[in-house]
């Protein structure tokens, strides 16, 4: 006789389980907890809705992108496939392993001994997303929180000219929005050739795109300028006069924003700096040069805001009365 147990599946993933449980090699995990929130927008393919009640999770392959879900109904499904039941409905559906395959295949777990594992929060386990260079898992809160794990090798992190890693360390733990969404708080550390980052967001299930596809060029902060300044490009907040001065947002916090000022230009080389103060609700570092036997002076200012920074080089402080700032608080 054949016996099978169906009634709602109660989800004890933990990262090692979901690991040992893949079946592709590398893939992104939804828990069955958040699935009903994000499948019409995360997931391509159709699932019939009945499933959802027995699901434990859902993988995506993380190269062609075909679906795998976990459910105890896999042996009933084959069953009702061999005997030609809900012939339309489960026409892309195989059944393999414990799962449902819907246009897609059994491929096996990843393999082989991963360093990265050590450092994964296991309960974490929301959202866990597999890849070759970085590990990413999740956790949602009711109360509009989300525990962010991540693991990367330092080659995944985009970044210009030789910055190293204590100054990497310094802007991710500086930061204050990814795309958009606000950052209550942000540790990083350097283990070897990797990089294990930690971080608490204001953000929910909805922004799980936003999540797994990190973008750190948008910031919420609008930056206009009266009189005859030129923006230099349109997608970015820079504008110049006769080279008098440059304006970049940033998602960093003062202190970070300064840290990527100077791995780009080591201002110390070309003048000195000569103090730092506030002035009109900014904080100001000054610099002086020489040039051709006079004394010209240079401002770096910072404005810091819920979600990043406005930051102003200038050769004149009242160059900052031109500037009107909107911060876009989502």
């Amino acid at each position: 006789m054949l016996l099978f147990s169906i009634g709602p599946v109660s989800a004890e993933s933990s990262f090692s389980k979901v690991i040992e449980d893949s079946p592709y090699p590398e893939f992104i995990y939804i828990d069955n907890r958040i699935l009903p929130e994000i499948s019409k927008e995360y997931i391509n393919e159709n699932i019939p809705s009945f499933l959802y009640f027995f699901i434990d999770g859902i993988y995506i392959d993380g190269h062609l992108g075909g679906v795998a879900i976990k459910t105890p109904l896999w042996q009933i499904v084959g069953l009702a496939k061999s005997l030609n039941l809900f012939s339309k409905e489960l026409e892309n559906i195989h059944p393999e392993n414990g799962f449902l395959f819907i246009n897609s295949k059994y491929k096996g777990a990843p393999q082989g001994e991963d360093s990265r594992r050590k450092y994964i929060i296991q309960d974490y386990d929301d959202l866990i997303v597999y890849l070759n260079g970085t590990i990413l898992c999740a956790k949602f809160e009711n109360n509009n929180i989300t525990y962010l794990n991540m693991i990367t090798s330092k080659d995944e992190i985009p970044y210009e000219g030789n910055i190293d890693e204590k100054t990497i360390v310094e802007l991710i733990n500086g930061l204050k929005s990814i795309d958009g969404i606000k950052v209550k708080k942000s540790n990083a550390k350097i283990e070897g050739d990797i990089i294990v980052i930690n971080m608490v967001l204001e953000a929910s299930i909805s922004d799980i795109k936003k999540l797994t596809n990190i973008n750190l060029n948008y910031v919420p902060i609008k930056v206009k300028v009266k009189g005859d300044w030129i923006k230099e490009n349109n997608d970015e907040d820079k504008y110049i006069r006769d080279s008098d001065y440059i304006i970049y947002t940033l998602p960093f916090n003062k202190d970070a924003t300064l840290t990527m000022i100077n791995s780009m230009v080591d201002l110390d080389i070309i003048s000195k700096k000569v103090g730092e103060y506030n002035h009109q609700g900014w904080y100001v570092e000054e610099y002086q040069y020489t040039y051709g036997g006079y004394t010209i002076k240079q401002y770096i200012c910072i404005k810091e805001l819920e979600y990043g920074t406005v930051c102003v080089i200038t050769n004149k402080l009242e160059n900052l009365n031109d500037i009107e700032i909107y911060e876009e608080k989502s």
